[in-house]
């Protein structure tokens, strides 16, 4: 995750195929009742601003009434933002109920199910209709603000200044509650899923592994005692297993600077398995012509043996 926040959409499931720049999640970056809470403060603060001008606007409604289609403007932006917040609840409780509901144990009542999906499509329904009013109140907004050009220079500086903060305030609002799609960095598969929708996360928390479906090396490990190191561009041949599949010649790519555990899988059985093994890990390139996939063993040996 890029950064702290709920987990609103997975777009694949364990095992799918994912090509490099592929969405496969989305993520909310923000406690949504925070979000909820900033959004009835900038509401509170743009009210007492309103009550503020109101003296004015009765002295000169003709002149101030650019003011007072702004100052809408932003309360129904506000009205929206707050809107956006509350429907990310009702999805979260949507999807887990409808995961629940599919689940073998059935802990999960069709009734239930029926409320949430009511919830989240009122929810919905109300920001398409918010966001055609804040979408005509700022094309109002766009026409009449090349005629108040006079009206910006006698405005008072502390309220020009309130509603300027109030408009930082609430694009940088807007901004939070916009989810983050993650993409994926490398085509393969998903072979590991960490969380799931609904659930938060914190920055840098893995939500799901990508794994690559070809490798395209091989790490070895040069056994204790050896007499001599292997350089890169030695020439070895790779022998699978079992041996129906092939074997090849490569290359070994590099050769490592110190000893490292080896995997107790590449061993051969011992009476005390707990005893660590040391080895220098060798990296040898792996033959195409080899059908082999991630994880399998081969064995190396050397073509001229030093």
């Amino acid at each position: 995750s890029s950064s702290s926040g709920q987990i609103t959409r997975l777009d694949v499931d364990l095992l799918s195929p994912v090509q490099a720049g592929q969405a496969v999640a989305a993520v909310l970056p923000a406690d949504l009742q925070l979000l909820e809470a900033q959004a009835a403060l900038s509401q509170v603060r743009l009210e007492s601003v309103r009550a503020t001008l109101e003296p004015r606007f009765r002295r000169d409604n003709n002149e101030i009434s650019f003011l007072r289609l702004r100052l809408e403007w932003l309360s129904e932006r506000v009205a929206l933002a707050s809107l956006q917040a509350q429907v990310g609840f009702f999805e979260a409780e949507y999807q887990r109920i409808l995961s629940l509901g599919t689940n073998v144990l059935g802990v999960v009542s069709t009734f239930d199910l029926q409320v949430a999906e009511r919830d989240l499509k009122n929810s919905q329904s109300q920001i398409a209709e918010q966001m055609i009013l804040v979408h005509e109140l700022g094309r109002s907004v766009a026409r009449m603000q090349a005629n108040q050009d006079r009206l910006d220079e006698e405005m008072p500086l502390n309220i020009q200044a309130a509603l300027e903060a109030e408009e930082r305030a609430l694009e940088a609002l807007e901004a939070q509650l916009r989810p983050v799609t993650l993409l994926a960095p490398m085509d393969g598969f998903v072979s590991l899923i960490n969380r799931r929708t609904g659930e938060n996360v914190q920055a840098g928390e893995p939500i799901l592994t990508i794994s690559s479906g070809r490798s395209n090396q091989i790490i070895a490990y040069l056994r204790l005692p050896f007499h001599h190191v292997p350089e890169a561009g030695q020439v070895v041949e790779v022998r699978s297993r079992p041996l129906a599949k092939g074997k090849a010649l490569s290359e070994i790519v590099r050769v490592g600077n110190q000893l490292e555990p080896v995997l107790p899988e590449l061993l051969p059985r011992r009476p005390n398995n707990q005893l660590i093994e040391y080895g220098l890990p060798v990296l040898v390139q792996l033959p195409p012509q080899l059908p082999l996939v991630p994880g399998e063993l081969v064995d190396i040996h050397w073509v001229n043996k030093p």
